[in-house]
């Protein structure tokens, strides 16, 4: 009888620890305020429980702490001094244990529902002792960010107040400034070039139809050698088979270099009106091309539907002789 005793107590010590009175806002506090003037009734519940909790929570580690001794002092009383203390003791650090406990969670719940409006009413007697010796609670208003990372964070802990493309948007733009044009390249390895010395014919225009793209770059003997850019719409017109591709070609070739930020990338493609631009490294091998649909991309955190979509290996880099690499006449870097 007297183990039963003691157990009971321990299991009501172990329900009654388990309660749980933090609320964890829905608004901010100036959305609060708006919408409690608006007579919103769960802003209006949320303030009320706001202001509630801190007296709450110390009711319940009053409680908690009478529960404690009077568990400690049954145990004493019911079994001797030396073993009730060991029995108490134990009893006491196996408490934590039990929250982990499905039944105990669920039993302390009901509990608490069911006695939240004497425990109310036990705040409203209690008002002046809870608040001369309630703990210091946490103000969720007063939430400073430090970083970005907190602020994404934030919003995914936030669900519903910005759709999954406004989030992802959000997070691409905070990543837009630390990327660089190597980042979001397509490599030296997926460039479908031509050479400047090859003819335009049937077979040709059917083979640079088939690769999807509308532009290709015109080397000079090797990919580091970019002479100029060579447009399919430029070949509408042509009629002749055995037609050049130097004939056909635009000459002004636009350079950028890889390790430039896309800020840069992106003034850039608006000063210029250009496009497509050759992306080369400090020694002036091409290692890759960027597009302006390339860094909208990245600026939306969308892809867009484009001749590059297929390429997603953003890391090769092209080896060869630096000498005069990419040096043909009206070149401009950017």
């Amino acid at each position: 009888m007297n183990t039963i005793l003691v157990i009971a107590v321990w299991m009501l010590l172990a329900v009654v620890a388990a309660m749980r009175f933090r609320v964890t806002p829905r608004y901010s506090a100036s959305e609060r305020a708006r919408l409690v003037a608006a007579h919103n009734e769960i802003a209006i519940n949320e303030t009320v429980s706001l202001e509630q909790e801190p007296l709450l929570e110390s009711l319940h580690y009053s409680i908690r702490t009478l529960i404690s001794v009077g568990f400690f002092t049954t145990a004493v009383v019911l079994f001797g001094v030396l073993m009730g203390t060991i029995i108490g003791t134990i009893g006491l650090l196996l408490l934590p244990l039990t929250y982990r406990l499905g039944f105990i969670g669920n039993l302390s719940d009901a509990l608490r529902d069911r006695a939240m409006p004497y425990l109310l009413r036990l705040t409203k007697i209690l008002h002046p002792l809870l608040t001369w010796f309630r703990d210091r609670t946490v103000h969720y208003d007063d939430i400073a960010l430090n970083s970005q990372q907190e602020l994404l964070e934030l919003l995914e802990r936030s669900p519903g107040v910005l759709s999954s493309t406004e989030v992802e948007r959000l997070q691409a733009s905070l990543a837009f400034d630390h990327k660089t044009v190597r980042d979001i390249m397509t490599p030296e390895s997926m460039i479908a070039s031509v050479d400047i010395k090859d003819g335009i014919g049937p077979l040709v225009m059917d083979e640079l139809h088939k690769t999807g793209h509308s532009r290709f770059p015109v080397t000079d003997g090797d990919i580091n050698h970019i002479v100029g850019m060579l447009y399919l719409h430029d070949l509408i017109d042509l009629r002749s088979s055995h037609t050049k591709v130097q004939d056909a070609m635009q000459k002004k070739v636009h350079f950028i270099h890889e390790g430039k930020d896309l800020q840069h990338a992106l003034h850039a493609f608006l000063r210029t009106r250009h496009h497509l631009f050759i992306v080369v490294n400090d020694y002036r091998e091409t290692v890759g091309l960027i597009s302006l649909e390339d860094v909208i991309e990245a600026l939306l955190g969308k892809k867009i539907v484009d001749e590059f979509d297929a390429f997603d290996d953003l890391r090769a880099v092209a080896e060869s002789n630096p000498k005069n690499n990419n040096e043909p006449r009206g070149k401009k870097d950017i």
